[in-house]
């Protein structure tokens, strides 16, 4: 019997498959009716139902409580559990404590804005919970969260655990129905905004514009109620935009003041968050097909049918004599997944969210570690932990092919937490008895993609660059191989090596019980199992898949194919997760390393798609793609190509990363105008600073580690790389000013250093990651053997002449190495480099005499106006239309003596500080100016040239507005007359 039928109106009406989007709260799209029309509903379609018994809706926060005589004591929930007795200890709640405890609680989970779906959780027997009195949840809580580990449990078995999960779930339902989050179906109120900037006044303007339009319509013909109507309306509409702009200037004041990342992203994310796109196909049948046809069982050749047979026989002779991790779950396990659970994150089908075990100040831990030592215990995963609901995500390609979009499947979070543990024991199992390929370092502790992209970097300049040899090698794509893993064959490697017991065991239940439903649009299709592939979302599964294909690298190992030498290792393949490069000296071992990847791929039922999988040859001269070698897998021929993107980067046949490096540019530079244009607003300086190295920074020095030390390091010619020239073009842009403005003169704006210095930080890191790694590690030897030739070690070199200049003798020697120290020594090198370079530049003497710190400018901030601040940078880094100026232009040059000042008789070069200080033009706007300045800066009009024209530039935070308009007003002036006397001249 379901929740549902408890209501007395029945079940709960299916939602659409489609609803309209709501745009963000921070966009106003024209001019809010003052007679909204009610939407029109779509009729339900296609084989979707409900995900819960109860419909989904918004958050409501609790009636008041009945009036109660006040009662000493706590008031918040911490207070509360400060105040209430350690579970563990022998003594017991009072059961008023215990609920305000957990009403505490719940208020708590609202505060924070939880969705109601997702707390009106639902136990696994609905008609048990529904009896559950005060009295009940007591017991249930004086059996689970009191006592040792053991003490209270239910029996070792299936039923035990099926009850144990009832009382655990029951426990956190009753928190859910005392904040009684259960409310009537909710009706959008006609005329009703969400709008959080639309408050009284705006709601009781459009009461006002709303009787005088009725009066308008009433009587047509009166001219005085139209003037009053359409004078409401101007009102109602300049009312409507200040308060909007109100409100988005003061959420870009809290987003820029945000000191904490986290807390920076929150903000602007709920600020600037982007309407969700519908899913282009809605019919819920169609995601059913493709999903089931894509998990459903393979047809099992003789091969197969062996392996399964071996399975059987090493399930009943070996399984229960090896198990090495089943060892008890002890507390500071469970507390250390718990305390990395990130919050407001979707929750499972079982709706139990990550707060709900983080904000219970582990009061609930211990029956959280009771039930998974039972599930240890019993050996068998809870069936409702093993459904999951996918979401399709759009990759690229045609909208209407559901091959084109990747399903991300979210299932129970508490069942995440356990398999994060047993995930933590299986790593670490791995690696103390050294059981996987070295040639695998994906998804595995202390390892990153730059490792496999320096190995290879190394292989070819050894053998390429070095012995003028070739490297034959094969990228090769799997076709959805994390969707196409073979469970028997799975439980069988398991078992290989030498993984059995209970975790075998709930890993084998896991995967036998596997259940998905597809989510379209708040709805979801029917569950259907889930027989190939492993678990989305689950920390266990990309371990699962290492030691799935490990035994591709192990047998390339073991086999008489040769491979490529590094130092005294002969390297065949290189693999990051499902990434797989084949590598061999000859085109004779490149095939037969396909020909034992075909039969590789034949056994354990995956396939490659050969639409993706390239051969490349490693080459000084690299020839045309026509008269190049064939290479076959099975009957298919593997094509060659020139340009292939491995882990990230662009590689080509002569090693070099030229074209990667354009490729992370022209990534960057879409990315930040992609954020630029979703943008309608004026985001400020420091919030670009900030997105900037966050978003478009890792983006651009990506594999900076790798091809950061081939490039030049010095800084004059860093300047033209193309790195670097993005990064000058997005100061520019960012500052509003001409593309010709001096390059250091817009960083020094900005404060941003040259992105050369980050790259010398990623490459003293990845020095040390290299030299503190596994000694049989790959990186590792890649290392060694280019320190052989130190001359042919770009990384090498750049940490030498780094570590030197911070006084340490070797650059081997790591612990000498002080990241921070020698970035703070480059970065004072570059100022002193900056300095010496700024005075040799005629065209920014004005801006070398504010004598500023090269820090982010005061002004940028003080100064919102885009159009005040952007004049103002323009005159303070000579990007302006002054004489001294056009003077510099190839068609108008003159010498500096001549460009002089055609607006005044003074005759004087007319330079910065004659435009502001001395030319006749503008005395007018300059006397009301010198007035205000003097209020704000005792003693203006006395203080020396130079001194004032700090003022006048915005140096001073205090008049630097004052300041932007003076300047601002001069432009405009000066503007219009040379528009005027150019149009006299026409």
């Amino acid at each position: 019997m379901s929740r549902s039928a408890h209501s007395p109106h029945g079940p709960p009406r299916p939602r659409p498959t489609q609803q309209r989007q709501g745009r963000p709260q921070h966009h106003l799209q024209g001019r809010p009716h003052p007679h909204p029309r009610p939407v029109p509903r779509r009729g339900h379609q296609d084989n979707l139902h409900h995900p819960s018994p109860q419909p989904l809706m918004p958050l409501m926060a609790p009636p008041q409580p009945q009036r109660q005589e006040p009662r000493a004591g706590p008031r918040t929930y911490a207070q509360v559990v400060q105040r209430a007795p350690d579970p563990a200890s022998s003594s017991s709640y009072e059961m008023r404590d215990i609920h305000q405890m957990l009403s505490l609680l719940c208020s708590h989970l609202i505060r924070q804005g939880l969705r109601s779906s997702a707390l009106g959780l639902k136990s696994r027997t609905s008609d048990f919970t529904r009896e559950l009195g005060n009295a009940d949840v007591f017991i249930l809580q004086e059996t689970w969260c009191k006592g040792d580990v053991s003490s209270g449990c239910p029996s070792v078995n299936e039923d035990g655990l099926e009850q144990a999960m009832q009382d655990i779930y029951n426990i956190f339902d009753h928190v859910a129905d005392l904040a009684n989050l259960k409310k009537p179906p909710h009706r959008k109120h006609k005329g009703k905004t969400n709008d959080e900037w639309f408050d009284t006044e705006c709601s009781q303007l459009r009461k006002t514009l709303t009787n005088a339009s009725n009066q308008k319509h009433r009587q047509p013909d009166n001219p005085e109620l139209r003037l009053q109507y359409w004078e409401t309306l101007r009102v109602y509409r300049k009312t409507l935009r200040t308060k909007k702009e109100q409100h988005v200037r003061h959420q870009l004041q809290i987003i820029e003041e945000s000191i904490d990342s986290n807390d920076f992203w929150k903000k602007w994310n709920s600020f600037c968050k982007p309407q969700k796109e519908e899913l282009a196909i809605q019919n819920g049948n169609i995601w059913k097909n493709h999903f089931e046809n894509l998990y459903t069982t393979i047809p099992l050749n003789s091969t197969q049918n062996n392996l399964t047979n071996k399975l059987h026989i090493l399930e009943t002779i070996f399984k229960d004599n090896q198990n090495p991790l089943d060892y008890q779950i002890t507390q500071a396990e469970l507390l250390a997944k718990i305390q990395t659970l990130r919050p407001r994150k979707a929750s499972g089908p079982d709706g139990l969210l990550n707060e709900m075990l983080k904000f219970d100040d582990h009061k609930f831990n211990l029956a959280i570690l009771k039930l998974f030592n039972l599930i240890l215990n019993v050996g068998r995963f809870p069936d409702s932990w093993s459904e999951g609901i996918i979401s399709p995500i759009f990759k690229n390609g045609n909208k209407f092919d559901p091959n084109n979009y990747r399903g991300i499947c979210v299932s129970s979070n508490l069942g995440k937490v356990l398999c994060s543990i047993l995930n933590t024991r299986l790593q670490d199992f791995l690696r103390e008895h050294d059981i996987l390929s070295k040639s695998q370092i994906g998804f595995t502790p202390k390892q990153r993609t730059t490792d496999h992209i320096y190995t290879l970097h190394t292989l070819i300049n050894q053998h390429v660059n070095g012995n003028n040899s070739k490297i034959f090698t094969c990228f090769v794509d799997f076709k959805k191989a994390f969707d196409s893993i073979w469970h028997d064959g799975l439980f069988l490697k398991l078992l290989e090596k030498g993984i059995g017991g209970k975790v075998y065991d709930i890993i084998k239940t896991m995967y036998t019980h596997m259940k998905c439903a597809v989510k379209v649009n708040n709805m979801e299709t029917d569950f259907f199992p889930q027989s190939r592939g492993v678990k989305q979302g689950c920390s266990l599964s990309p371990t699962l898949f290492n030691i799935y294909i490990d035994e591709l690298a192990k047998s390339l190992e073991r086999s008489d194919i040769p491979g490529v030498t590094l130092s005294d290792t002969q390297i065949k393949c290189l693999l990051f997760a499902d990434d797989l490069i084949l590598l061999a000296p000859s085109k004779e071992a490149l095939q037969q390393q396909l020909d034992h990847l075909l039969t590789f791929c034949q056994t354990w039922a995956l396939t490659v798609n050969l639409d993706k999988t390239k051969v490349m040859i490693f080459q000084k001269r690299p020839r045309g793609l026509g008269n190049q070698t064939k290479f076959f897998l099975g009957p298919h021929e593997v094509e060659h190509t020139q340009d292939y993107t491995y882990l990230g980067l662009h590689i080509t046949p002569t090693g070099n990363f030229n074209r990667a490096v354009d490729d992370l540019r022209g990534k960057g530079r879409r990315a930040f105008y992609a954020i630029k244009k979703s943008s309608n607003i004026n985001i400020p300086i420091r919030i670009w600073l900030r997105i900037f190295q966050s978003i478009i920074e890792p983006i651009i020095l990506y594999g900076s580690e790798v091809w950061g030390p081939l490039a030049n390091q010095d800084f004059e010619k860093w300047d033209k790389h193309p790195i670097e020239t993005l990064h000058t073009e997005i100061c520019k842009s960012i500052l509003r000013v001409h593309r010709n403005t001096p390059n250091n003169g817009c960083r020094a704006e900005l404060g941003q250093f040259p992105l050369l210095i980050r790259i010398k930080k990623r490459a003293i890191k990845f020095y040390k990651h290299l030299k503190t790694s596994d000694p049989n590690s790959y990186h590792y030897k890649a290392l060694q053997c280019q320190e052989e030739n130190m001359e042919k070690s770009p990384l090498s070199q750049l940490v030498l002449k780094l570590s030197s200049s911070n006084s340490t003798r070797q650059a081997q020697d790591t612990h000498t190495l002080s990241t921070q120290t020698i970035l703070e020594l480059e970065k004072q090198r570059y100022i002193n480099y900056w300095t010496s370079k700024t005075k040799t530049q005629s065209k920014l003497q004005c801006y070398l005499a504010l004598n500023r710190q090269y820090t982010v400018a005061q002004y940028l901030s003080t100064v919102t106006d885009e159009k005040l601040r952007k004049t103002l940078t323009m005159y303070r880094l000579s990007d302006h239309s002054l004489a001294i100026e056009t003077g510099r232009h190839r068609q108008t040059w003159l010498p500096t003596e001549n460009r002089l000042c055609q607006l005044c008789p003074l005759r004087q070069v007319e330079t910065e500080t004659h435009f502001l200080i001395h030319c006749s033009k503008y005395d007018n706007i300059r006397g009301q100016f010198f007035s205000k300045m003097n209020q704000q800066v005792p003693g203006f009009d006395s203080l020396p040239e130079q001194t004032k024209m700090l003022h006048i530039l915005g140096e001073n935070r205090v008049s630097s507005l004052a300041a932007a308009k003076y300047v601002r007003l001069c432009h405009n002036l000066r503007d219009n007359h040379n528009n005027h006397t150019s149009d006299t001249t026409t």
